[in-house]
């Protein structure tokens, strides 16, 4: 019995998909607003507004976003996709086709921080960008 309790204790604490139940999920949902700077100090950044909805039983969700500075046919709002990986962590695109525009494709990879902020990195046209994000509503 002491080799089976240890077992499952290993089990959970080593197995993502189980840790993956810690997560609020419904925390995600919401607008937020902040901004995309350019990681190194580059000279590039953008405000941004960005709309999560409610994630499903499984973790992904859809939502917008809005990058202000994007030049003129990607800083309208533009629709996007995510899910809650088992980590906790936050995987959103924007893909090419349909409603985006060509070259408005974006990649963020993001974690819920505590005081309702999202924050982590972004990817748009092959430069990387660290993000900041903090709700401002529902």
């Amino acid at each position: 019995m002491h080799y089976v309790c240890k077992g499952l204790i290993a089990f959970v604490l080593l197995n993502p998909i189980a840790s993956a139940q810690t997560v609020d999920r419904s925390q995600l949902a919401g607008k937020y607003s902040g901004r995309a700077q350019e990681q190194g100090g580059g000279p590039r950044w953008t405000d941004m507004a960005v709309t999560l909805g409610k994630p499903s039983d499984d973790g992904r969700f859809t939502g917008s976003v809005q990058a202000f500075r994007a030049g003129p046919s990607c800083s309208r709002p533009l629709p996007a996709s995510g899910e809650i990986l088992a980590d906790g962590s936050v995987r959103m695109e924007i893909k090419g086709g349909g409603d985006v525009p060509s070259g408005c494709e974006r990649t963020y990879d993001l974690k819920l921080q505590g005081g309702n902020r999202l924050s982590g990195t972004a990817v748009f046209g092959g430069s990387k960008f660290d993000l900041d994000l903090k709700k401002v509503g529902d």
